[in-house]
């Protein structure tokens, strides 16, 4: 099986994708991209969600424990749906909250929820 290093550089390259493109859309440098693929230094959780999100694989199948790319019942997928580029970049910006604003934020978007879930409708012509 192949590592995680090379997964990642074969992802990319399928991907027909340069390394300054890949870490544009993870929010990193291209510097890192590469050191991502000669194993100088590995992604954290963060990042290594965000790969497998965007290039639609399982987390085992980028880590290189299969060598199978989609999810089976055995691995579940990270999440059922892709991540826009923009929302990978909030998702980073979150995490660089204090845990005080990351729960304003959570209150808002909850609050935003609500209100969409009890408004939707109302203003639509009929």
């Amino acid at each position: 099986m192949a590592t995680m290093q090379e997964r990642i550089r074969k992802l990319r390259v399928d991907a027909h994708l340069t390394q300054q493109e890949l870490g544009a859309v993870l929010g990193v440098a291209k510097n890192t991209i590469s050191q991502y693929e000669t194993g100088r230094n590995a992604p954290n959780d963060d990042i290594k969600i965000a790969m497998a999100n965007y290039f639609n694989v399982s987390m085992d199948y980028l880590m290189g424990k299969t060598d199978v790319p989609g999810f089976d019942s055995c691995t579940p997928p990270v999440m059922a749906t892709k991540i826009s580029e923009s929302g990978i970049s909030m998702f980073h910006t979150y995490l660089d909250l204090s845990g005080e604003n990351q729960e304003k934020v959570n209150n808002y978007v909850q609050m935003l929820s609500e209100w969409e879930s009890a408004y939707s409708g109302k203003n639509s012509k009929k």
